[in-house]
């Protein structure tokens, strides 16, 4: 699911959707995209930043939904970290498309 600011994913991570992902500051702000999705009832709360590897790294949400578990931001890279599920969820920064901007060819 993406809005112009954040994707959720539920596989894989960030990058390998092509999207960048959010720092433990932007995750708790952003937050309440997770609460957008009509998945999801209920307010999330922030649980907090670890390091694991057993979850999703970056901004994630812990559980199926904001009701009974909150959002977490998990510092472990991705490549030692778990990958983000049905279960727990991650949310992505969208990058915003490049502008094209054509040079003047040979005259």
């Amino acid at each position: 699911t993406v809005n112009a600011t954040y994707a959720v994913i539920w596989s894989g991570y960030c990058q390998e959707h092509g999207h960048e992902p959010l720092t433990a500051g932007e995750c708790q702000s952003a937050m309440s995209a997770f609460e957008d999705l009509d998945k999801y009832d209920g307010a999330c709360h922030w649980l907090g930043t670890h390091s694991s590897d057993r979850f999703p790294s970056g901004c994630y949400l812990d559980g199926p939904d904001c009701d009974s578990n909150g959002v977490a931001f998990n510092e472990e890279p991705y490549w030692y970290a778990s990958i983000c599920s049905e279960t727990q969820p991650c949310l992505c920064k969208v990058e915003p498309l490049s502008t094209y901007a054509p040079t003047d060819g040979p005259t």
